[in-house]
């Protein structure tokens, strides 16, 4: 029998920690991201993929990058369902009511003139929208890229 578990992204990462880090045995097949991964797998938490995988299944079809973030020490531990990046849409109406047009590589600079400039709190209209709920996949992944355009890092990569 299967019993399907929709969680909210917080309480699902640390229901999943919580039942990996003890042997809880809730779960038999997990959705993780990238960011367990490396942490989990140097734990001894998952079960390489590469050995025993099934023989149509050709690893060397993932994308370098999407691969690379669910390997470690060469072991591929988890099977990726989808690629995820960072992105900007925006209204076109909106934008070119504000005289403005969306540049090819946007700085947030232009991001946030151009929020400003499309913001009409008369009409009920905000300029932008991003996340803003409190954790990892709820605003610090989203915050974490967007410190990176500017240069910054969590830790010294030397």
């Amino acid at each position: 029998m299967l019993e399907w578990v929709t969680l909210e992204e917080n309480v699902l990462r640390q229901n999943l920690t919580t039942d990996i880090s003890t042997g809880g045995g809730a779960y038999d097949v997990m959705t993780i991201g990238t960011y367990e991964v490396p942490i989990w797998a140097r734990n001894g938490w998952l079960v390489s993929l590469s050995d025993g995988m099934a023989d149509d299944y050709d690893a060397d079809d993932l994308l370098p990058a999407i691969a690379g973030g669910l390997t470690v020490d060469g072991n591929l531990y988890a099977s990726p369902f989808y690629g995820e990046s960072s992105m900007v849409m925006y209204r076109t109406d909106l934008m070119e009511a504000a005289g403005l047009e969306m540049p090819d590589a946007p700085t947030w600079d232009f991001i946030r003139e151009a929020a400003a400039a499309m913001t009409d709190r008369d009409n009920d209209i905000n300029g932008i929208c991003a996340r803003g709920k409190a954790g990892w996949g709820e605003n610090m992944a989203f915050l974490t890229a967007m410190s990176n355009s500017f240069g910054a890092r969590w830790f010294d990569e030397d």
